[in-house]
């Protein structure tokens, strides 16, 4: 109280200190829901003093507590409180990340765009691949696919023993699958065609010490689609030959015979070895660096529907545009 008192601007009364306090206790509740509310500006300066101050704190504090845990000197609840802070700030940084590519964003010109976009039509055509189309009502391959997945989401269960609400549900409708595979196949079809709005989506960080994952639960029918998807698209796409064999994740040769391959080819070139003027062969690797982060979503649909049939493609880019929640925090990843 004597703190308020003391940082109150001049001309403001000292009868209204409570309130004050009441407002730097809604505003630091407000600082981590990312909300905020409407004050006299002299109060609301102090308030963003005081919000700055205990957050610059409770941040400190959570990275304090980090490296303790690194360590191996604090108990369980420490780390479980912990990475709850540590929770609120991973999404505090989305929020920002998001707010600053709507501010500065897009970080592609659309000379660029159109030079990528060029790019990965003559590439495409150069390699004759043909679009992965929707699967058919007839699809051939459709049950073994939907085994396949619902295999893999299976997987999660064989060690768990106690189950939440979500999870029985989803393990419910895996077995309905089994049982029913038509009817699942006809609901995940009818989804891909029509769904583009979903629902919100939990997180939860999984905390490995040197580093955190972000783990999502998704509701379960649309965890299936998406697994069913998944299954389908890496058959597709590797039937057709989408990743050439230099570019991982494709795995149609064995390491040694691709690194043979690479050798023979960049010592068939012409004039490779020639160094009378003094030049010498330098080979260069690099890596994309939040390349998924900054990447602009219409251009992404629009590259997606070159490999993609058009279903797909808008499928997939709508289900970036999801609400992301954890407890009392929530905000829309776009």
């Amino acid at each position: 109280m004597h703190d308020v008192l003391d940082a109150m601007p001049e001309g403001i009364k000292q009868n209204i200190a409570r309130t004050i306090l009441q407002h730097l206790s809604e505003a630091w509740r407000c600082w981590k829901l990312f909300a905020g509310s409407w004050v006299p500006v002299p109060i609301e300066n102090m308030i963003l003093r005081y919000v700055k101050s205990k957050a610059d704190w409770w941040t400190n504090v959570a990275h304090y507590n980090r490296e303790r845990i690194r360590r191996g000197t604090v108990d369980k609840t420490v780390c479980r409180k912990n990475l709850g802070r540590l929770t609120h700030l991973w999404l505090k940084a989305e929020q920002e990340r998001q707010h600053n590519y709507l501010k500065d964003g897009p970080y592609v010109t659309s000379e660029e765009a159109v030079a990528i976009y060029t790019t990965t039509v003559h590439w495409l055509e150069s390699r004759k691949f043909s679009p992965i189309p929707f699967p058919l009502l007839s699809y051939k391959h459709d049950t073994k696919l939907l085994i396949l997945a619902l295999e893999r989401l299976k997987e999660s269960y064989s060690v768990a023993v106690r189950l939440n609400r979500l999870q029985r549900e989803e393990l419910g409708l895996i077995k309905q699958a089994y049982d029913n595979p038509h009817e699942a196949l006809s609901r995940i079809k009818r989804h891909l065609l029509k769904q583009r709005a979903f629902k919100e989506v939990g997180i939860e960080l999984m905390y490995l010490y040197s580093y955190l994952i972000p783990v999502y639960e998704i509701e379960p029918l649309e965890k299936i689609t998406d697994a069913y998807l998944d299954q389908y698209l890496w058959y597709e796409g590797d039937k057709r030959h989408l990743f050439p064999n230099w570019i991982k994740p494709a795995n149609s040769e064995p390491p040694p015979l691709l690194v043979y391959k690479w050798c023979q080819g960049i010592n068939n070139l012409q004039g490779i070895w020639d160094t009378s003027d003094g030049q010498c062969v330098v080979m260069l690797q690099t890596k994309f660096e939040k390349f998924f982060e900054k990447i602009d979503l219409t251009m992404l649909n629009r590259l997606l529907r070159l490999v993609l049939d058009d279903n797909i493609a808008d499928y997939v880019t709508a289900k970036n545009n999801v609400v992301l929640s954890y407890k009392d925090m929530s905000h829309t990843n776009s």
